[in-house]
């Protein structure tokens, strides 16, 4: 971030200020087409840029799917909430609700069936889905989060070679492979939103999102996933020893959202 000016500037979201950046005065100067300029550490990703074509074109070796497990339990406390709120009753997800409650389930699940005429209705505008920015910043879903806890709500990476979920996925690697990873955020899970994958220990760098080249390689640890998208990473397996995969998101990791893998 380049400022131009010292002084006081502040952070805003959506007109609401977060937060403010003070900027005290420099004797160091910049021009602005230097700043413009691109960074590219051409010669740290040279043995990466070298074999780009055949990394582009390997079959992922290992795939991770987020997902969310709602438990029988949030199920029914949805479901038997009171219908004072409204007169009206549907179905949807093969339940009797309220119409106050099929507005929350189909804020989260937007592309349902059931949710088509809820949605398109006049009258109901308001429970159309969140942009690709997802929900987790504007969550309105306030029953929905009151009855939520980790005893009905289970958060879930998926090996989609084996189906082993969280702390059930088995990965062990050997110093020195650089392992393809693909990971995808399904958006039809029960509460999509955009993730911040985080790999200890390792480093790596994005080749791919949604099938667009990355052209600007950087060395990572966290990568933000956004609701629907593919991003492939190339991890450099490089430190010997136990290490996790979690999100940063603590209530997710919580919820059961994180898994160990071995570098050996």
């Amino acid at each position: 971030m380049l400022y131009k000016e010292p002084g006081t500037y502040p952070i805003l979201h959506r007109g609401k200020k977060l937060a403010e950046v003070i900027v005290a005065p420099s004797t160091d100067t910049i021009s602005e087409n230097t700043y413009e300029t691109l960074r590219t550490n051409a010669k740290e990703y040279a043995n990466i840029t070298r074999n780009l074509d055949e990394y582009l074109a390997q079959i992922p070796e290992k795939t991770l799917r987020i997902d969310l497990n709602m438990g029988q339990n949030l199920h029914s406390n949805m479901n038997s909430g009171s219908t004072e709120e409204s007169k009206e009753i549907v179905t949807i997800m093969g339940m009797e609700q309220s119409l106050e409650q099929a507005i929350e389930h189909c804020k989260m699940m937007p592309n349902m069936p059931e949710c088509e005429t809820i949605v398109e209705d006049d009258k109901h505008n308001e429970t159309k889905a969140h942009g690709n920015e997802g929900i987790e910043w504007e969550d309105d879903m306030n029953t929905m989060n009151r009855i939520s806890d980790t005893e009905n709500i289970e958060w879930q990476l998926i090996d989609e070679e084996t189906g082993d979920i969280n702390k059930e996925i088995d990965w062990k690697f050997k110093k020195g492979d650089m392992v393809k990873m693909e990971i995808f955020n399904d958006p039809n899970s029960m509460h999509p939103m955009q993730h911040p994958v985080h790999i200890h220990g390792q480093r790596f760098v994005v080749l791919t999102r949604e099938g667009e080249v990355n052209n600007n390689l950087q060395w990572k640890d966290t990568v933000l996933v956004k609701t629907g998208e593919t991003v492939e990473i190339l991890v450099d397996m490089s430190n010997v020893g136990d290490w996790m995969i979690h999100f940063h998101i603590s209530e997710h990791n919580s919820a059961g959202m994180m898994f160990d893998f071995v570098v050996e």
